[in-house]
């Protein structure tokens, strides 16, 4: 119990150091500050639906990687498909 305890804190510290350098080489080059095309969907279709559009690509696309085994993913199906068709249609309507 004790050495999986001081395991997991040395795991957690490392990874903190480790992650908090991994975008150092990065700094050296002008990368911008996000998604090339944020600023033209918000100026076109608004904050609101621009927020809601993305937000539900976001979820289909998650959806259909893993339902459909994209991108080299293990596809997994689902006990009942009809119900998860309904229930992605009910996270991209609410």
């Amino acid at each position: 119990m004790q050495q999986d305890i001081v395991v997991g804190i040395a795991a957690a510290v490392v990874s903190a150091i480790t992650y908090g350098s991994t975008w150092v080489p990065v700094r050296w080059f002008d990368t911008g500050d996000g998604n090339a095309l944020t600023i033209y969907i918000m100026d076109g279709i608004g904050m609101a639906v621009g927020s809601l559009l993305w937000n539900t690509i976001t979820c289909v696309v998650g959806w259909a990687v893993t339902r459909f085994g994209l991108l080299w993913n293990p596809q997994q199906l689902p006990h009942d498909n009809i119900l998860n068709f309904i229930g992605v249609v009910v996270v991209c309507v609410g």
